[in-house]
């Protein structure tokens, strides 16, 4: 009977001893899962703020796009503007060189004119 005393006393202090890593396991996988869990909703705030930056950086890339375009669209016109201009200008000075260029042949078809004039009058 003192054996059994023994025997018992010692099966039962070893299955304390065998439950309580298999209770602490227990309490550490919950202590695992809440840091999951807080981990994971730390990577979903992660991921939302990620994709509100990436859409307000999509925004601003198209905001900026579109003003890109406007000035291009402005800098066209302007230089349109300028051909335009410029090719007027030409034609105006084409045109004025051209009217000189007749008076002077009037002027000397005019000094002809009155040369032959003189010239028949002395005769």
């Amino acid at each position: 009977m003192k054996n059994k005393n023994i025997i018992l006393t010692l099966a039962i202090a070893a299955v304390g001893l065998c439950s309580v890593p298999v209770l602490a396991q227990d309490a550490s996988n919950a202590a695992f899962d809440r840091m999951d869990s807080v981990q994971t909703l730390d990577r979903a705030d992660q991921v939302k703020s990620q994709k509100s930056q990436d859409a307000q950086n999509m925004s601003d890339l198209k905001a900026s796009r579109k003003e890109t375009k406007s000035r291009a669209k402005e800098a066209r016109n302007a230089e349109r503007n300028a051909n335009s201009a410029a090719r007027e200008s030409k034609s105006a000075y084409k045109t004025e060189k051209k009217a000189q260029k007749a008076r002077r042949q009037a002027d000397k078809q005019t000094k002809k004119a009155a040369n032959a004039r003189e010239k028949a009058n002395d005769n």
